[in-house]
């Protein structure tokens, strides 16, 4: 992913956490603001209060899906979602990760349960290297033979593995072979989770046990052919026969053609992540009064996950810092290495009108980048 350039600050001036004054807010629908998210970030929704599921808060679920999702949100950028099915696979899932980790892209992972129980250090690794985790059941039954009772306990069964795994609760399912029920569209979302499909099979799930340069070309040509604006893409790092090296040999090709072509990787719900520290999330963005522009949210630096991380808010590219302090015991659940204080609620001022806001973590670590939280557009009286 191409990183963005933080413009230099004019007048840096240090942001003071908000206290709600007695008038209303405008918030940004949620839609609008995750259209537009930049950087490693969750989805983009009205303020929620202390009480919400530290899960969904901190990992960032948001409503699932009515029905099932085959292409990432149309949006004015180009997203691409890879997944990857099957795993986690001792001989296979680190050399994916590795190339993933190389080019900074975000993937997720469709776990299955048995596999997770086997190598649950590879679903740890997968979530700390900012990955989204899936559940695809817990054994890869046909959801469709299933009673209803028996598809629960699929997704029930892969959904606790993979807690104790990693400690995250998948946002996403998807139903082995793409075969499902309105059964299984409702288990999934009474369960939070966006039933995901897909829009390019790269056929590598059946390709042969042994290397074929021809049969890797043909998987890069379904992963990018048709050549859709927001494709859903279908990659395996698991069975059958646990051989994947044509998937691993055809994986950077792939991640090269999307990205020569300006596209963004993202989850399947449009959402781009970041590859690196500090990790963290723009939570919202709102107008609490005429002229100011609020953003609440929160971030870590997991080489010094208990210090404060700087924050800089630009708004039309004027620059105000800030930092964390806001108390997001949620967050705390769910990243116990972190401190209680890794919040940040902060105001700044502006003109009014159509205002640009990105906000930016910057590393306090050994790392050098400032990765982007969230950008989004909100009018402003």
């Amino acid at each position: 992913m191409r990183r963005p350039t933080i413009p230099s600050f004019p007048a840096v001036r240090h942001l003071l956490p908000f206290s709600r004054p007695a008038s209303r807010e405008r918030r940004l629908p949620a839609v609008v603001v995750g259209a537009m998210v930049l950087g490693f970030v969750g989805v983009v929704t009205p303020l929620g209060t202390a009480s919400q599921s530290a899960t969904a808060a901190v990992a960032g679920c948001p409503e699932p899906a009515a029905g099932a999702v085959y292409r990432t949100p149309s949006s004015s950028i180009k997203a691409v979602a890879l997944t990857i099915d099957d795993g986690p696979s001792g001989a296979w899932t680190p050399r994916i990760l590795d190339i993933l980790k190389a080019n900074g892209v975000q993937a997720t992972f469709f776990l299955i349960g048995e596999n997770v129980r086997q190598n649950p250090g590879l679903v740890a690794r997968t979530v700390a290297e900012g990955h989204q985790i899936g559940n695809h059941t817990d054994t890869h039954p046909t959801m469709t033979s299933l009673s209803a009772g028996q598809q629960a306990q699929q997704m029930d069964a892969a959904q606790s593995s993979i807690v104790a795994a990693a400690g995250v609760q998948p946002c996403f399912f998807r139903a082995p072979g793409g075969s499902f029920s309105p059964t299984t569209l409702a288990l999934a979302r009474e369960r939070g989770m966006s039933l995901i499909g897909w829009s390019n099979d790269t056929l590598d799930w059946d390709a042969p046990l042994s290397v074929s340069p021809s049969y890797q070309a043909g998987i890069v040509d379904r992963a990018i052919n048709p050549a859709y604006k927001n494709p859903i893409v279908l990659l395996h790092d698991g069975s059958p026969g646990n051989y994947r090296q044509n998937t691993v040999d055809s994986l950077q090709r792939i991640i090269d053609s999307y990205r020569s072509r300006g596209y963004t990787f993202t989850d399947p719900v449009g959402r781009p992540g970041h590859i690196g520290d500090p990790v963290g999330y723009l939570d919202s963005v709102s107008s609490p009064a005429p002229g100011q522009v609020r953003v609440v949210g929160w971030s870590f630096d997991p080489s010094a996950p208990t210090e404060p991380v700087a924050v800089h808010v630009y708004v039309n590219g004027a620059g105000y810092a800030g930092s964390t302090g806001v108390a997001r015991p949620d967050v705390r659940a769910v990243f116990p290495q972190a401190s209680g204080n890794q919040g940040f609620d902060l105001t700044s001022p502006t003109a009014g009108g159509l205002d640009t806001v990105c906000v930016y973590a910057i590393n306090i670590g050994p790392g050098t980048t400032n990765p982007a939280l969230g950008c989004a557009k909100i009018s402003v009286d």
